[in-house]
């Protein structure tokens, strides 16, 4: 919403104050009246006959008709009220109407649409809006109300006019209304009452249909604009970028008309932290060059301008960067550092949010990088497994609505974005989850990102003082680029990265697509102005890259977790040992392999094989969080022996005389990964 003051009009100031007089007079009269024949003064309400009583009685109902009607029936119900009240009901429908004052310019004619014309029976005047009928003209509103644009939403959102009228004070009120409120009674009254519009639940039906004929009478007077309610791209007709939205602000090409922000409250709050503070130099010298040292921080800055590409080059699924460590590393300071490309670092968020929450902010945000701070604040970890999920998914939940045409239940529509999304906290964002798909859409950083305290404090009030400069300047220039060779561009550095990590494995590959991604952001940042690192950025991020593809091998994790238990509890493992008679004397290291309270857990080969029992090996991969489908994936790697007649890649074996099903692990694996 947009609010403009215009200078008050004295006038119209005085005749609403003389007009609120008038009423509060009549209140003060028709009360006194209601208690003189609540006392048994009925005759009292004969007074009221009178002409020009009846006159002002008339002109106050159609300001308060709910009041009115109120009063009348307390009148009636008191014993012999009823019939006076009849004659008194007759004689204001008699009563000829107020005439309207006819608007006049300097009234309301200077605000409204130049060419205005009043729809059908209403008309619009400075002292409100009036409805014309056969029994004479009935205000509907105490002040003016008005369209002063139609809204065409480039999204296909849909289209919203902007309602405008005067306050009490005389100023004027704009408000930006989708058709489908304005089109509905109940809406309406909330939406405009709630900014102080003169309507209420009685009046909304009359001005909803006079919006609309408003709308059509003045089709060709009333101004068009485009606007967005999502930021990020905005594609012309030929599918190619038009535009781009930071906040409030539209970067087009020389000739764009331009596209404006459709905002809530909500999202008005969220797009004043995409604005622009402070020099472009003042953010090369207090923020770039303090941590132009730092591989974390040029790794986080290409991320922001790499969100932007991931729709325009069609670079696949969204994916997260995540900075972690022990506290005071620096890491929420090469955060705010990132930020400062769109946004005011201090308005970046916790991850102390809820799942519908972040939904909304990235679907809004769109192309813009998705932000969060410490993940250690989050409500449950779960919950940090379920936002990277959903993020790297790019849409979020199916929702139902109630059904029309026949159908019992129907489908909201599902928020969609494409983006990158930058994540800081102590723990790694990959350990909330034992996904593997999760975690190859995950690049965690590797290394301490600041050199020191002092430092970090340089970057991190320079970040504050100097933001939104970086991302306006790599859009200006991408609206001249040639998509084609940037895309080109990308295939050329993801086949070289798929190949320098081939031998790594496949989640290693997968992060090699962020990793081009990031390059193709380089080449843009520096293209723009930006000095060259300091460091050797790259060999960081492919360091990352296969640090993530060793943390993403769940079957191998969790094959060292097993064993790590087979390890911590080998006195549950029948041996050979096990079953010498009490009066022998074992050997020494057998006796640890006597049996323990909880039963035996396998069958412990010596230098041959660590065999499991197969609802105790189950029991510990679902406690460490493992899916029921890693035995499979267990096999499928060779860390399993199997036999000709393995059922479900178990084999028989004898335990203290006792048949039972096993995992076979060999001895040489287990000292491998114990």
């Amino acid at each position: 919403m947009t609010e403009r003051s215009n200078r008050p009009d004295l006038g119209i100031i005085a005749g609403i104050i003389h007009t609120r007089r008038e009423l509060d007079d009549m209140r003060e009269e028709m009360a006194a009246t209601l208690e003189a024949v609540q006392a048994g003064e009925v005759v009292r309400i004969t007074g009221w006959l009178e002409p020009e009583r009846v006159h002002r009685l008339r002109s106050y109902g159609e300001a308060e008709p709910a009041e009115l009607g109120h009063w009348l029936a307390m009148l009636a119900d008191v014993r012999g009220g009823r019939a006076r009240v009849d004659e008194l009901r007759r004689a204001l429908k008699a009563a000829t109407p107020e005439p309207v004052q006819p608007v006049q310019r300097g009234d309301i004619a200077g605000d409204l649409p130049d060419g205005w014309v009043d729809p059908g029976a209403y008309v619009c005047t400075a002292r409100g809006l009036y409805r014309e009928t056969d029994t004479g003209s009935h205000r509907i509103t105490s002040r003016p109300i008005w369209i002063d644009q139609y809204l065409s939403e480039v999204n296909g959102a849909g289209d919203a006019l902007r309602i405008c009228w005067r306050t009490f004070g005389g100023t004027i009120k704009r408000l930006e209304v989708p058709r489908a409120v304005a089109a509905s009674s109940r809406e309406l009254v909330g939406t405009l009452a709630t900014h102080g519009a003169s309507i209420t639940s009685v009046s909304a039906a009359d001005v909803v249909r006079y919006l609309d004929e408003a709308t059509t009478a003045n089709e060709s007077r009333i101004p068009r604009r485009d606007v967005s309610a999502r930021l990020g791209w905005i594609f012309g007709e030929d599918g190619a970028p038009r535009g781009f939205l930071a906040g409030r602000d539209y970067i087009g090409r020389k000739g764009d008309a331009g596209v404006s922000l459709m905002a809530d409250d909500g999202v008005e709050s969220l797009a004043e932290s995409y604005g622009r503070r402070g020099t472009w130099e003042g953010y090369i010298e207090e923020v770039v060059k303090p941590a132009s040292t730092s591989a974390a921080f040029w790794l986080s800055t290409y991320n922001q301008i790499a969100s932007i590409l991931v729709r325009p080059l069609d670079l696949g699924s969204p994916w997260f960067i995540d900075r972690s460590g022990r506290t005071s590393q620096g890491k929420s300071t090469i955060g705010k550092a990132a930020a400062a490309v769109w946004q005011d670092p201090r308005a970046v968020p916790s991850w102390n949010t809820s799942k519908a929450g972040v939904e909304a902010r990235a679907a809004t945000l769109r192309d813009l990088p998705l932000m969060l701070d410490d993940s250690k604040e989050a409500r449950r970890a779960e919950d940090v497994a379920a936002v990277v999920y959903m993020h790297g998914n790019g849409t979020g939940a199916i929702r139902g609505k109630p059904g029309a045409g026949g159908r019992a239940v129907g489908l909201r529509a599902t928020e969609r974005w494409s983006s990158a999304g930058d994540s800081s906290g102590e723990q790694r964002l990959t350990s909330f989850t034992n996904d593997a798909g999760s975690r190859a859409r995950v690049l965690c950083l590797i290394g301490s990102p600041l050199a020191s305290g002092e430092i970090a404090r340089r970057v991190q009030l320079g970040a504050e003082a100097h933001f939104g400069h970086l991302g306006r300047r790599v859009v200006r220039h991408l609206l001249g680029a040639d998509w084609g060779e940037l895309k080109a561009r990308f295939t050329r550095e993801s086949a070289e990265l798929v190949a320098a990590l081939r031998e790594d494995g496949a989640v290693a590959g997968r992060l090699g697509r962020i990793v081009a991604a990031l390059r193709v952001a380089a080449h843009l940042v520096h293209a723009v102005g930006v000095p060259e690192p300091e460091c050797d950025v790259w060999a960081a991020a492919l360091a990352s890259c296969r640090h993530g593809s060793e943390d993403a091998d769940q079957p191998l994790a969790a094959l060292r977790y097993v064993m790590q238990r087979c390890a911590s509890e080998r006195a549950r493992f029948w041996h050979v040992g096990c079953e010498q008679p009490e009066s022998a004397t074992p050997a020494d290291d057998e006796r640890l392999y006597r049996p323990v309270s909880g039963g035996f857990a396998g069958r412990w080969n010596h230098d041959q094989s660590v065999e499991i029992l197969q609802h105790v090996c189950e029991d510990w991969l679902r406690a460490g969080g493992y899916d029921a489908g890693t035995i499979e994936r267990w096999h499928e790697s060779g860390y399993l022996v199997t036999t000709s007649s393995s059922r479900k890649h178990t084999v028989r074996t004898r335990i203290a005389g006792t048949s039972a099903s096993v995992y076979r692990i060999p001895m040489p694996m287990f000292e491998k990964y114990a």
